[in-house]
């Protein structure tokens, strides 16, 4: 790989491409699984009465967890896919 993060100039590869992407999930899928871990413990949080303030802000910190996740994500789909298809017209 070249440094600024491209294919090298070897060419096309579909197992890198494969890696790349079940990585680039795998990430999402952690942090998704954190944002939803939020909400478990936001919920305990408000069944033992903790002041809806706290709460308030914690529900705005697990939707922008959340959303921030899934942006990247979908940049991160894109991104690949333009690289691959670029690299796919080179060959």
């Amino acid at each position: 790989m070249e440094s600024n993060g491209s294919i090298s100039k070897q060419g096309f590869s579909p197992g890198r491409l494969l890696v790349h992407f079940l990585t680039g999930t795998f990430v999402f899928a952690v942090v998704g699984l954190l944002a939803v871990g939020l909400s478990v413990f936001i919920d305990y949080l408000g069944r033992i009465g903790i002041n809806s303030f706290i709460i308030w802000g914690l529900r705005i910190a697990e939707f922008l967890l959340f959303v921030v996740d899934l942006l990247l994500f979908i940049v991160f789909v894109l991104r690949t896919a333009w690289r691959t298809l670029k690299d796919l017209w080179k060959l």
